[in-house]
């Protein structure tokens, strides 16, 4: 019995991990109460929510797996214990601000301990009581969990950008360098709930290799003023000759890069030197996004995004974008579950997207929505509904 109890402690503990400990704190609580949301976004053609139905599910088969091992007359256990500790994942994860409290996990959650419960009594009927208790089993199982947590952390170290990016809106109006003395103006606000007290500040941009001499960046407080959703920066000694990335700090958080760019007193969207600037670009466009893997760049000049792609495009590809909003009510109608819009189209059938070649890249425009504000945007390509590689910037 006690090594019973020590396998499903230590699966609960690879569960926690997954769900809550590895998981990187966002900056406000998030609620999705409306049930079965992603099993419509996975009927409309999103393969991600269906790998996250999917796995959702799987999570919890072990634990009711190994629950109905403790005592199998007990058959409502399993289901309820289930239920009770995906509600006290959820109920942290909004507290601790490290996820969503949504109701579809509760349920996916619960059927995971429902089929858990179910494999054994048919392991049971099948190979016996003996076999369906062995302990090689419940290693087995323990084994999974820790695999699913290594995974777990990788796929989060190998993701680009962070939680914060979609939870606040950044915007620069102004900028102005005289003689190093820096003054800035501009919006900063959350995308739901009132935005707490922040200071800005700058910090130097080292280019490709910023993730590997964080602690080498210079940073550059600036003093700030609040004014509702504004805020005005001024700082003295500010090189024109360096770039810094427009960093905010919410109460005692650490700093939060904006993906916002200042060099002298202009304003950049992507980190290290800039790619020379083609000359069929309008008047006005500005680069946010580079994928060199892929031969990407992306521009924007006012409501449309135009992209320069230099390489093969994969056949079945479509360019993405998923689009932020703090007017969530102002979504289309299908989309106000989900909380963001998503927006595409299919490379091989663009004829109303795709623009006369340059330069030997193949260029496509997009018009975005101008019904809501647009907070982040977050793009790249996906492939039978699975995001292959993505970028967020700041529109």
């Amino acid at each position: 019995m006690k090594n019973r109890i020590f396998s499903l402690g230590a699966y609960v503990c690879c569960i926690l991990l997954i769900t809550l400990i590895f998981r990187e704190s966002g900056l406000v609580p998030q609620l999705q109460p409306v049930p079965l949301w992603s099993v419509a976004e996975w009927f409309r053609g999103s393969l991600d929510s269906g790998i996250s139905i999917i796995l959702n599910i799987l999570l919890f088969v072990p634990f009711g797996y190994l629950l109905t091992g403790l005592d199998s007359r007990k058959k409502l256990r399993p289901i309820l214990l289930s239920f009770s500790l995906s509600l006290l994942i959820e109920l942290l994860q909004y507290v601790t601000c490290r996820g969503v409290f949504d109701v579809d996990d509760l349920l996916t959650n619960t059927l995971g301990g429902l089929i858990g419960e179910v494999v054994f009594y048919a392991f049971r009927k099948a190979f016996g009581l003996k076999f369906a208790g062995a302990a090689w089993i419940r290693y087995a199982l323990v084994a999974v969990g820790i695999f699913g947590c290594l995974l777990n952390a990788k796929m989060m170290a190998d993701s680009p950008g962070t939680v914060y990016e979609r939870q606040f809106g950044f915007t620069v109006d102004e900028v102005s360098l005289d003689s190093g003395n820096l003054h800035m103006t501009g919006s900063c606000a959350l995308t739901k709930g009132a935005t707490p007290p922040y200071t800005l500040l700058l910090k130097e941009d080292t280019g490709e290799e910023a993730a590997f001499t964080e602690d080498l960046q210079r940073e550059f407080p600036l003093q700030t003023e609040l004014s509702g959703d504004r805020f005005t920066a001024k700082a003295p000694a500010i090189s024109a000759d360096r770039k810094y990335e427009i960093c905010v700090v919410f109460g005692r958080r650490k700093p939060i890069g904006t993906r916002v760019y200042l060099h002298g007193d202009a304003l950049e969207y992507v980190p290290g030197k800039l790619p020379e600037r083609p000359l069929w670009l309008p008047e006005g466009a500005v680069l946010k996004a580079v994928n060199d893997e892929h031969g990407v760049h992306i521009y924007q000049g006012g409501s449309s995004l135009i992209w320069a792609i230099s390489k093969d495009i994969p056949e079945g590809t479509e360019l993405i974008c998923h689009l932020s909003t703090n007017e969530p009510e102002k979504l289309p109608e299908s989309r106000r579950a989900a909380r963001f819009d998503n927006i595409g189209f299919m490379a091989d059938h663009a004829a109303s997207h795709e623009l006369a070649s340059q330069d030997g890249c193949r260029i496509f425009s997009m018009t975005l929505p101008t019904e809501y504000r647009i907070t982040s945007i977050r793009t790249g390509y996906a492939q039978h509904g699975m995001v292959q590689w993505e970028e967020n910037f700041r529109p």
